[in-house]
């Protein structure tokens, strides 16, 4: 950015509006930054950022920094701090899909809660091109679940068929059909007998939350919900694709195995990671290599407790360049 040559360029504009040109014409600039893996230099106002952002007047109180010093901010990309600063300085929201995990991490390590909180409850992926309308064009995934609404509604009624056996059975027969139920779903089971599932009770303690499955995680950047209701989780879809053993282990045979020539892995953090996978491939299709997108708490709540770490250690939400968990 350039300085304009325009001497009444304050004529007209207002507190928000001096501030923006100022940004995008870099005057007056007291303060730079040196953003992400690229070290991208940012010139910006210790005034501007210090009467955001409480972290910021902390940073740049009183003599800590002069107009030569250079803060370096390795963890966070150049393109959400361009976001956090004009949503500082004139209030301009550029969250999309794209970006929404790293402006979130970005807005929650300053102190920004006026920029991430409507990224958190704006519906997951919703201007994606899987759930994106054209017209009178259905998206991809209404398509594809009109595609399957005919096992979808088997699946129901077996449910309902199964739900009035159950209430006849007595208890000696329940107890061994639970038993057999766990020697062949053993994981899946533990969740429910532990009573670590929580599907019919809100997580009200959970302001971001409002399809009710989510937890609170130490990482901001994985505290975001699907904002849908019922729960995305809830959908057959979901079930059929990211939690299926079946599913997953094609799935992971076709993108890992075949390409590298290499014996599949059938670890729980292998179906984790394929079943992360195949959540993004039908929430957003391809995103090209080095792009991350988040995947909302609730998500990583259900593929969890579907294949559990053993000694309960995730690694969680990391760089593009490495795996997920």
């Amino acid at each position: 950015m350039t300085m304009q040559s325009n001497e009444n360029w304050q004529a007209g504009k207002n507190v928000i509006r001096c501030n923006e040109y100022m940004f995008r014409n870099q005057l007056y600039c007291d303060v730079i930054f040196k953003v992400g893996t690229t070290e991208k230099e940012v010139k910006a106002h210790k005034y501007v950022l210090a009467s955001r952002s409480s972290v910021f007047a902390t940073m740049l109180n009183g003599s800590f920094l002069d107009a030569s010093d250079v803060i370096v901010v390795p963890d966070i990309e150049a393109e959400a701090f361009d976001i956090l600063l004009k949503f500082l300085y004139f209030e301009d929201n550029g969250i999309d899909e794209s970006n929404v995990i790293s402006v979130l991490y970005a807005g929650e390590k300053y102190a920004v809660s006026e920029l991430v909180e409507p990224a958190r409850y704006h519906p997951y992926a919703a201007q994606s091109i899987r759930n994106s309308s054209t017209g009178n064009i259905p998206s991809r995934n209404k398509v594809l679940e009109a595609a399957a609404s005919p096992e979808n509604r088997q699946d129901i009624e077996t449910v309902s068929t199964l739900r009035e056996t159950i209430s006849e059975m007595n208890e000696q027969t329940l107890r061994q059909v639970l038993i057999r139920a766990v020697e062949a779903e053993p994981d899946l089971m533990k969740s429910f007998i532990e009573g670590s599932r929580q599907d019919s009770n809100p997580s009200s303690e959970i302001a971001w939350c409002s399809c009710g499955r989510c937890q609170a995680f130490d990482d901001p950047r994985m505290n975001l919900c699907c904002c849908q209701s019922p729960c995305i989780t809830s959908k057959p879809e979901f079930r059929n694709l990211c939690l299926r053993h079946d599913v997953l282990e094609i799935a992971n045979i076709l993108n890992w195995s075949y390409r590298t020539n290499l014996e599949p892995s059938f670890t729980p953090s292998t179906f984790r990671n394929q079943a992360y996978r195949n959540f993004v491939l039908w929430q957003h299709s391809t995103l090209g290599a080095g792009r991350r997108v988040p995947v909302p708490s609730c998500v990583c709540v259900a593929i969890r407790r579907r294949f559990p770490q053993v000694n309960g250690q995730y690694r969680g939400y990391h760089s593009a360049n490495s795996d997920s968990e």
